[in-house]
């Protein structure tokens, strides 16, 4: 290779690492305006916030974190929304916090949501046991997805892929994806009301 060669392949390396390093120092804005927007109430609907624990505020770091409860036509549905502008590490793959709280997957599947995908859990751990009862199998189902506020989707890797992208492109590489997590809290309730019914009335944040 020519002198003149190495040169240019040098320089050209030099500028890409100088307006990579550039790229990194401009702001990335995070998704908590898209999060102000979704709404608390609605038809047949409240919600009321739910602070993270210590344990869960440790483990997000710079991440932002926001829980609700949600009460529809009786039913009560938990949603968390993890948003890892500041802490892409924070925001993984779900299963393995299903798992690590004790739940067994046994069916795990991708179903269709307006926009996208979603992915649907089936879920079952035993029962702690008390004086009066041995141990039983406590089932419940759960879903999450991703959401940039247009695309919805259910791979962890292509957030990985998303965000990844955006942390060099800065503001030209879209907003923000964000994990939504959703899981009844009452006993023998499953998640498709809240599939077919409750969430085409929230917009995606």
């Amino acid at each position: 290779m020519r002198q003149n060669q190495v040169i240019v392949l040098l320089s050209a390396l030099l500028l890409l690492i100088l307006a990579a390093g550039y790229m990194r120092t401009l702001e990335l804005e995070d998704a908590s305006k898209r999060i102000a927007l979704f709404p608390q109430t609605g038809p047949g609907f409240t919600a009321r916030s739910v602070a993270l624990t210590d344990f869960e505020s440790d483990m997000l770091g710079e991440a932002s974190g926001y829980k609700w409860i949600y009460t529809w036509k009786g039913l009560r549905y938990a949603i968390t929304i993890l948003d890892g502008t500041h802490n892409r590490q924070a925001v993984h793959d779900p299963r393995y916090c299903f798992r690590g709280a004790g739940w067994q997957i046994e069916t795990d599947e991708v179903i269709s949501l307006a926009g996208g995908s979603a992915r649907k859990l089936s879920l079952k751990k035993p029962a702690a046991k008390n004086m009066l009862q041995d141990s039983r199998e406590v089932r419940s189902e759960a879903l999450f997805f991703y959401s940039n506020g247009e695309l919805v989707f259910d791979a962890p890797l292509e957030y990985w892929l998303r965000a990844t992208l955006r942390r060099w492109l800065r503001t030209y590489g879209g907003d923000e994806p964000v994990l939504i997590m959703i899981q009844p809290l009452d006993a023998g309730v499953g998640i498709l009301p809240a599939i077919h019914e409750f969430l085409p009335m929230l917009p995606m944040p």
